[in-house]
């Protein structure tokens, strides 16, 4: 992904295709989410919290080997779930802060940006954002808020020493995995809070949140279940690929195997 600030004067030319792939994810082994997100995507996959310098960031884990994604389809075409992270559903636009200022970016890399008038213009031709645009910048501006928001409630539970590292065990087909770098919620330490402290939790949103990542964790069967089937696909396609090689090898004809009606 290489994002770029978008311009009227260098980018009044672009397209937006409406091209779907999700192949910009594909290797996120965990994706950030909000608490907007949480009601529907913690009734799906199991959530966490990881360390991203001196803050804790909340997110879904969608993977367990490196540089896998296990809620994207093998073509990237398709998307498991039936919620989607929202700080990525105005990809290929994101923001960036300069200088205290939101600015619309664009990842150059994606497959739906191009200049071959495949789809609807980024700028109209007066130099203004086209619709399309415009709803992404609405879009991102708001789930900027809902990031704020999660942060100051994941800050909560930080400063109220509720969250605790958590070795993820799962087991696929026999064989033990531990994820590492995560971290949850702990039940005792958030049930021996005071009722002042609670009352804090709840003032931040911490409260809703804390739980929904708690029921969240029942879900870890589920990420296990992805998995065996990604293993499951792997090895249809890796077989599907030897059949293919054979066959084309079998029908091939050497020089000498070839008819010569000349004769």
């Amino acid at each position: 992904m290489k994002l770029t600030p978008l311009s009227k004067d260098h980018h009044q030319d672009l397209y937006l295709s409406a091209h779907t792939s999700f192949k910009f994810i594909s290797q996120l082994t965990s994706m950030p989410i909000t608490l907007y997100d949480l009601p529907l995507l913690a009734t799906q996959l199991p959530t966490a919290f990881v360390k991203v310098g001196e803050i804790f960031e909340l997110r879904i884990i969608c993977g367990i080997e490196r540089d896998e994604n296990l809620c994207v389809g093998l073509d990237n075409a398709v998307w498991h779930l039936k919620a989607f992270p929202s700080p990525y559903r105005s990809y290929p636009f994101f923001l960036a802060n300069s200088d205290d200022k939101f600015i619309l970016c664009f990842d150059e890399r994606s497959e739906r940006i191009n200049r071959k008038n495949d789809g609807q213009r980024v700028f109209e031709e007066t130099g203004e954002l086209s619709n399309v645009a415009k709803k992404a910048w609405d879009d991102l501006q708001r789930i900027e808020k809902d990031k704020l928001l999660t942060i100051s409630a994941v800050t909560e539970l930080a400063k109220k020493a509720v969250l605790e590292p958590w070795p993820l065990e799962i087991e696929i087909h026999g064989e033990k995995k531990i994820l590492k770098g995560l971290h949850k919620v702990s039940e005792p330490s958030l049930s021996k809070l005071s009722d002042f402290e609670f009352l804090e939790l709840r003032k931040k949103g911490a409260l809703p949140l804390a739980y929904l990542h708690l029921s969240s964790i029942q879900n870890v069967p589920l990420l296990s279940m992805l998995k065996n089937k990604r293993v499951k696909e792997l090895a249809i396609r890796s077989s599907q690929s030897e059949i293919t090689k054979r066959t084309d090898k079998d029908f091939a004809l050497s020089e000498d195997r070839l008819i010569d009606f000349d004769i």
